[in-house]
């Protein structure tokens, strides 16, 4: 099991963001993603070891750090953050639509927002490279990216939607 959010990958803080309730229930399924096990393999769990898991697992009480990182390395690859304001419309109009929901889009989000120096936007790299964040990318490396885009980029988002909705139209 990880013992913090440096061992949690992109597809685990989607599915602990999911968690809903409170109490053992709740309890079972954080353990059940932590452990990548089924629930009612845990529930097989004595009291008396789940007594023992559970202050283990008390740093999923603290949000992760916020600081954000310029660049983040997985497999020999550097990948660097994208100047918001290079972003493309294109890039812009994926973001706003993954921003709907986007504890289940993050990893689309930081592939487009992280890739390698002088890469064009691609949507077939930038999707392979989405799978790969799943499995690979730490939550800690990007959680302070993801806060600041959140704020900055739905900011961004609603002045480009403002603008749009003040072009005349043309007959």
């Amino acid at each position: 099991m990880p013992d913090g959010w440096h061992e949690v990958n992109i597809k685990m803080f989607q599915e602990l963001s999911l968690l809903e309730g409170d109490g053992e229930q709740k309890a079972i399924e954080l353990i059940s993603i932590l452990a990548d096990k089924d629930p009612d393999e845990i529930k097989t769990i004595s009291p008396e070891d789940f007594k023992l898991i559970i202050p283990a697992i008390l740093w999923t009480n603290i949000v992760p750090t916020d600081e954000y990182k310029t660049d983040i390395e997985i497999d020999g690859i550097t990948y660097y953050l994208q100047k918001l304001k290079s972003l493309s419309l294109g890039e812009w109009i994926d973001l706003d639509k993954w921003c709907e929901n986007s504890t289940v889009n993050l990893h689309k989000i930081f592939a487009l927002l992280y890739r390698p120096v002088d890469e064009e936007y691609d949507v077939a790299k930038m999707n392979a490279r989405a799978e790969l964040f799943l499995e690979k990318l730490m939550i800690s490396d990007v959680y302070g990216t993801l806060l600041f885009f959140l704020i900055i980029g739905n900011q961004y988002l609603n002045l480009i939607k403002d603008y749009t909705k003040e072009i005349p139209k043309t007959s």
